[in-house]
């Protein structure tokens, strides 16, 4: 539960051991009642490195009521992120792997909101990354750093939900492939989404890393590869011909009746290998045709069954 506090300095000692080997994460809210609500936390990492522990520190914050919380967020959940075919073993099995391997880590907590603000902010901090990323300037100085906001003076009904990412994306790409991520975002109030790029952000909300020369927010993997986001469902799609390390980081905003009530921001580091020559599988249409888009009226609690048919040679 939340208790007042001063400084975050031993945290980030804490956690200074393990900074280098997050590889991306966000940090989400679900409304359990009145000024009640549950944070969660997930986090990925790098298997390569050592273990993240049975709890985080998170921090809730209001400018306009001079508040700042802190949480002490529990380990609920862990396991493997699939980024290989099968058989191949990782870091997360095989120490001594070639294949680096990845984790997923969720933690949570509830608090009690003291009044209600339009400027909450729910947010997670570590130093710090990577020393190998490419597109960012002086990545090792760098904090991580993700957050969600709320609204909960101005919303319609005075409560939200946040945007919630059902999939962990794969952290590991081949080069010279395209690949479209589909982001998986839901909000449970059926508030409108909007997805953008941004800057990924160091230690706050106002704070963002800068790009190293040849990068920028247009194009953040460089001359050497294009990445771009579908505004209204989050679908993201890119390709870079250079292996290396990058950063992006996505910001979801949701909208009530033309409200901005909150964004989310979803930190990925993508790391691009050079896998080899590949063949792209191939998809059909529904029930196995030649058309990839329908209209389908169906009622609720009923079952909708269609077959997509894939092959890979």
């Amino acid at each position: 539960m939340r208790k007042l506090f001063t400084t975050l300095l031993l945290t980030a000692l804490f956690f200074q051991v393990h900074a280098t080997h997050i590889v991306g994460g966000d940090i989400s809210y679900t409304h359990l009642g009145g000024l009640d609500y549950k944070v969660r936390l997930k986090l990925h990492r790098d298997c390569g490195g050592a273990g993240l522990g049975l709890n985080v520190t998170l921090s809730a914050s209001s400018s306009n009521l001079a508040q700042y919380l802190t949480m002490y967020a529990t380990l609920v959940d862990s396991g493997v992120i699939n980024t290989y075919c099968s058989g191949i073993a990782t870091t997360c099995s095989n120490p001594s792997s070639i294949y680096p391997g990845f984790e997923y880590y969720i933690y949570e907590d509830t608090i009690t909101l003291p009044a209600v603000a339009s400027d909450w902010i729910f947010s997670f901090s570590l130093c710090c990354r990577n020393n190998l990323i490419n597109n960012l300037v002086s990545p090792g100085s760098r904090s991580f750093f993700v957050y969600t906001n709320l609204d909960n003076l101005n919303a319609l009904g005075g409560f939200n939900n946040s945007v919630n990412f059902l999939y962990d994306n794969s952290i590991a790409y081949s080069v010279n492939q395209t690949y479209t991520l589909n982001q998986a975002a839901i909000d449970i109030d059926g508030d409108s989404l909007h997805f953008s790029l941004v800057q990924p952000f160091d230690s706050n909300p106002t704070a963002t890393c800068a790009y190293a020369p040849g990068y920028s927010l247009a194009n953040p993997f460089g001359a050497s590869g294009s990445v771009t986001i579908n505004p209204l469902n989050g679908s993201l799609t890119f390709m870079n011909s250079l292996s290396s390390y990058n950063v992006i980081a996505i910001k979801v905003d949701e909208y009530r009746n033309g409200q901005l009530i909150a964004s989310t921001i979803k930190d990925m580091q993508m790391i691009f290998v050079n896998g080899g020559a590949n063949n792209l599988p191939s998809l059909s249409g529904v029930n196995g045709g030649a058309n990839y888009y329908t209209s389908l009226n169906v009622c609720p609690s009923s079952n909708l069954t269609f077959t997509v048919v894939g092959s890979d040679l």
